[in-house]
């Protein structure tokens, strides 16, 4: 087993099928379909269930995406990792960020930066709270920062800037909650769009928990949205209302009054910056706390890709 096939295998997963799964590597379907005929055969498992002219995964394939998702997660993280040794002696430092902060904060954050002279230059890497902190501990990133708190003894950490989990509704939607909002009138106009999956769902939840919401009457089953921006476009169309940051709605919407944000029920995310060098990560974390001080003052205007009370 290899990279290549590991490559093959994951986008056959991903599109269900040999065919598109070549078109986005750029090569054959006959090499995707030979190559894993060829895994099967080493491993001595199934690893597709072949019907008609789709792909669907066995207990073995789903088993084997996982492993070979973080495992080619690793090697291309290693690989931005050595490429920072370019520029020695002076190497640019690598830290490790959550999608959220990567969108709405860092991109921004880290171009301010180049202009200061006493600081080294960093490149990003984006990847899960969970995934960040193992880099973190294994040395493979320099510093990370997620919307999870570390709790490890050996590493240094520092509170960097928040942001808000805010919901967002349409004017006859909001109304329904009545002139003094309270926790439980959501159940009353559920269901409520979220983030499905991602680092900021658990905050959700556990303000839901907290509340003694139940999940059950608020959550959409049918609209589990992967993204902030595609809760966003959800909320648009005026049918629901949902939870995205602050940051990013109060960009998007610019005003619009068919939009009413509602701080009532809002959901505090701090982010946190951390890492195993005290005096650099000092440095650094005041740097980008200021910087974030100014993006706070500068809404952004549009995005492509809270306090709890």
């Amino acid at each position: 087993m290899n990279l290549e096939q590991l490559k093959m295998f994951v986008e056959a997963a991903r599109h269900g099928s040999f065919t598109l799964a070549a078109g986005s590597l750029g090569v054959t379907q006959s090499a995707i379909s030979i190559s894993m005929r060829k895994l099967e055969e080493t491993l001595d498992v199934v690893l597709f269930n072949r019907v008609g002219n789709g792909l669907s995964l066995t207990d073995a394939g789903r088993a084997l995406l996982r492993e070979a998702e973080r495992i080619l997660a690793d090697v291309q993280l290693t690989v931005q990792r050595i490429e920072t040794y370019r520029y020695a002696p002076k190497r640019r430092l690598l830290v490790a960020c959550s999608q959220n902060a990567h969108d709405h904060w860092m991109s921004a954050i880290v171009t301010n930066l180049l202009s200061r002279k006493d600081l080294p230059q960093i490149d990003i890497a984006v990847g899960s709270s969970r995934e960040i902190a193992s880099w973190v501990m294994r040395g493979t990133v320099d510093f990370g920062l997620t919307e999870s708190e570390p709790g490890h003894g050996a590493i240094h950490y520092w509170d960097v800037f928040e942001d808000r989990l805010r919901l967002y509704a349409s004017q006859e939607i909001a109304s329904r909650l009545g002139p003094q909002p309270s926790w439980s009138a959501l159940e009353n106009i559920g269901p409520i769009l979220w983030e499905h999956g991602g680092d900021l769902e658990p905050f959700v939840l556990h303000a839901f928990e907290k509340h003694r919401l139940r999940e059950q009457r608020i959550r959409h089953d049918g609209l589990r949205l992967r993204s902030l921006i595609a809760v966003y476009a959800a909320i648009a169309t005026g049918r629901h209302a949902g939870y995205v940051t602050e940051r990013l709605a109060e960009g998007l919407t610019g005003g619009n009054p068919g939009f009413r944000p509602i701080p009532a029920y809002d959901i505090l995310i701090r982010y946190w910056f951390f890492g195993p060098h005290q005096g650099l990560g000092q440095l650094l974390s005041e740097a980008i706390k200021s910087e974030a001080v100014k993006l706070a003052r500068s809404p952004i205007k549009e995005e492509s890709n809270g306090r709890e009370s």
